[in-house]
C-alpha cells in the first residue's frame, strides 16, 4: 500500500523542485552525468531532486527527473522528443504556468497555453494522470498555421511501494 502522506508531501515538493529545475535560470551542471548532458539539483529537508537532460543540434532531446526521499528513489519521469530552439521559452512558460498553480497534469504544463505566436498543448492519458502513475505527450504549434514546432512524450510515477 502506498503511503498517502508521503505521496502528498512528494507532490508539494515536486512543484517547488520543478520551479528550480529546467525552467529556471539556476546554474546547470554541464556534462553531468555524461558528456552533453545538463543537470539541476534541488534539496529540501529529506527530499532531493535531480533533473538531467541532453539535446543535439537538431533539437532532439531527452532526460529524466528523479525525486529521492531519505536517499531512496521514490519517483521518476522520463521524457523524449524534439523542439525547435525558438519555442523553448514558450515551453518553459507553459510549464511554469502549471507548476506555480500546483496543477499536476502529467507532470507537465496545462492542457493548453497560448501566447504570442505559439500554442502549447498537453495531452496526458486521463486513465494515468496522478503523481503515482502518468503518461502522455505535449506539443507546440504555431498559432493560425498550426505548424508543428516540437513534441515530447513523457511517462513516470511512483518507484516505491513501501
Amino acid at each position: 500500500m502506498l503511503n498517502d502522506k508521503l505521496i502528498d508531501q512528494t507532490k508539494i515538493f515536486f512543484f517547488r523542485a520543478m520551479l528550480q529545475g529546467y525552467i529556471s535560470d539556476n546554474p546547470r551542471h554541464n556534462d553531468f552525468p555524461y558528456h552533453g548532458w545538463k543537470a539541476v539539483e534541488y534539496r529540501e529537508g529529506s527530499f532531493f531532486f535531480t533533473q538531467m537532460w541532453h539535446s543535439n543540434d537538431e533539437g532532439e532531446s531527452g532526460g529524466v527527473t528523479t525525486i529521492y526521499y531519505e536517499h531512496q528513489i521514490i519517483w521518476e519521469m522520463y521524457f523524449q522528443g524534439w523542439y525547435a530552439r525558438e519555442v523553448i521559452p514558450h515551453l518553459k512558460l507553459a510549464l511554469w504556468q502549471a507548476y506555480t498553480k500546483g496543477l499536476f497534469n502529467g507532470a507537465r504544463g496545462p492542457n493548453s497555453f497560448v501566447k504570442n505566436n505559439y500554442t502549447y498543448i498537453n495531452e496526458p492519458n486521463l486513465r494515468f494522470n496522478e503523481i503515482t502513475r502518468f503518461m502522455g505527450s505535449e506539443k507546440i504549434l504555431t498559432v493560425g498555421k498550426q505548424k508543428l514546432m516540437g513534441t515530447h512524450w513523457y511517462r513516470g510515477g511512483w518507484m516505491s511501494h513501501s
